[in-house]
């Protein structure tokens, strides 16, 4: 939403109709909520827009009253691309924050946080680049969150920009074992570029907030379970549980030990009673040992489905005996490489260093498109384990290949083995439906 079109939407709101609205709603603040701090005056379009959403979600009989207001929906929808979370915001799922601080000329605000028993987001608004333009610019970095006992928040998820300029969501997707702590440190660095120096930037300002997120969200979640077990080309896969959170939800797996080949990937779509979908996020999945333990899904929570159809339309396996190939810099080649793989270079340095590049075509269909063949564990025939320092992802023009290039160093012909992680996916002739009760 534009600027224009924002303001538009703000002069349909009269003062008296809000303050009408919130005589009905305002009580007294309880302990957990003296963290709130009321933001006076506002200096951007993100202020303006998430003012509102703090009184959304402060005051319920407000954003009652709100919701016949034209354009207001949309505001709030337009906070961000993620169908789960304008699904949250719709519906008043987020608790408010509005504090700001500044360090050295440099300023942030931290808006809202939306939160569930499994994930904390954190939008907040910074005027400096997330990315410098040139060696001149300052830009910022998120470091590590850490817990009231000084713990860093382990889990997946990073920093993404909004359709609002400036403001920004950082995810925090949570591990199982991982409870939403009662505060956490949010630091915001602002650092330069360093030229003809050991380290790359330098810190000039440093911003920590001290957030604290809501008991009652940090608990919300419903857990439903299946315990199917299915045989899909002679392997047993066992869907456990459909684990529902407000911003997203989790679909766990479990495969019988017997079975001679590894669970790579699946493909599964969610729907509820009225035909809605529920589609897998492209990097939300889990594995262990090469087979996949979980995937996440967009979330039904605010659907309030009575029940959740999955459809399974394709699998990708693995056979056990072909998790592993040799490397031949003779044959320019890798036992087991998976169907679809195929070995673009090899380069043999003067220091023993092999470079390998891997070209894979791109399967959009099957959503394994950027679907990473190689693991960054290798062996050698002895069976000692080793590292890869990195593998560099790119693609060609018309992004219709995928290439991995990595580095063994002190190679030896025939003395190394990389672990494959990848599987072409195979379309299912007849999808598989799995009806999941949500009582």
């Amino acid at each position: 939403m534009n600027g224009d079109k924002l303001f538009e939407s703000m002069n349909l709101i009269e003062d008296q109709f809000l303050d009408e609205s919130l005589e009905t709603s305002i009580k007294p603040l309880t302990a957990k909520h003296k963290h709130i701090v009321w933001i006076n005056t506002i200096a951007s379009v993100a202020a303006v827009f998430l003012i509102f959403v703090g009184t959304i979600n402060l005051f319920p009989a407000t954003a009652y009253a709100m919701r016949s207001i034209p354009g207001l929906r949309e505001l709030v929808a337009a906070v961000t691309y993620d169908p789960s979370m304008k699904a949250c915001l719709n519906n008043e799922y987020a608790q408010y924050v509005g504090v700001s601080a500044s360090d050295h000329g440099y300023s942030a605000k931290v808006y809202y946080m939306v939160v569930d028993a499994g994930s904390i987001s954190v939008f907040f608004e910074c005027d400096t680049p997330r990315i410098a333009d040139n060696h001149d610019s300052i830009f910022f970095t998120i470091d590590d969150r850490l817990d009231s006992n000084g713990n860093v928040l382990t889990g997946s998820g990073g920093l993404s920009e909004t359709n609002v300029k400036n403001l920004y969501e950082f995810r925090m997707d949570l591990n199982d074992n991982t409870e939403i702590p009662k505060s956490f440190e949010f630091p915001i660095n602002f650092l330069s570029w360093n030229d003809n120096q050991e380290s790359f930037s330098t810190v000039v300002a440093s911003i920590q907030f001290t957030l604290y997120p809501d008991s009652y969200y940090a608990t919300v979640v419903d857990s439903y379970p299946i315990n199917k077990t299915l045989e899909i080309n002679g392997q047993t896969i066992i869907l456990d549980k459909l684990a529902v959170y407000p911003t997203k939800s989790k679909l766990y797996f479990s495969t019988d030990g017997n079975n001679s080949a590894l669970l790579n990937d699946i493909q599964i779509t969610l729907y509820d009673e009225k035909g809605n979908s529920f589609p897998a996020l492209g990097d939300g999945m889990t594995s262990h040992n090469g087979e996949v333990l979980e995937r996440w899904y967009e979330s039904p929570y605010f659907a309030k489905a009575k029940s959740i159809t999955a459809v399974i339309t394709s699998v990708a396996f693995m056979d056990k005996d072909s998790q592993k190939g040799i490397i031949s810099f003779k044959n320019r080649s890798i036992e087991n490489i998976p169907e679809g793989v195929r070995v673009s270079s090899m380069v043999l340095g003067g220091d023993g260093t092999l470079a390998v590049s891997l070209e894979k075509t791109l399967s959009v269909q099957h959503n394994d498109a950027y679907a990473q063949a190689a693991s960054m564990r290798f062996s050698d025939i002895n069976g000692n384990t080793y590292y890869l320092n990195n593998i560099f992802w790119h693609s060609n023009d018309d992004v219709t290949l995928h290439y991995e290039d990595f580095e063994i160093p002190n190679f030896e012909e025939n003395n190394y083995l990389i672990e494959w992680i990848y599987a072409p996916s195979v379309d299912l002739s007849n999808p598989i439906k799995v009806e999941i009760k949500c009582n």
